[in-house]
């Protein structure tokens, strides 16, 4: 089965928070990400930008303080798109 994969990835912005910006495609094999960062992101949100959108998921499974890992319900080959956003004082953010 094919693995979710990751086709661009960027800083979006870095204050007052961070957010990261991942572009995947999906498969039924899970993927852990290396995001960078010193500690867990404090947010995650997905968005299918699918052409013809079907009931397919994409789902953080598991955070750490270096990797997500995402897997995704089936092997179609869905596109979305990830956002990680830290809060903390550290990232630039709230204390």
């Amino acid at each position: 089965m094919a693995t979710v994969a990751v086709t661009k990835s960027s800083t979006i912005e870095a204050f007052p928070f961070l957010i990261k910006k991942y572009e995947l495609t999906t498969g039924t094999t899970g993927l852990a990400i290396t995001h960078g960062e010193d500690r867990a992101p404090d947010m995650i949100k997905f968005v299918n930008t699918t052409a013809d959108p079907a009931a397919h998921e994409l789902s953080a499974v598991r955070t750490s303080a270096t990797v997500i890992t995402v897997d995704a319900e089936n092997d179609t080959a869905d596109s979305f798109e990830m956002y990680l956003f830290w809060l903390s004082q550290a990232s630039g953010g709230i204390s």
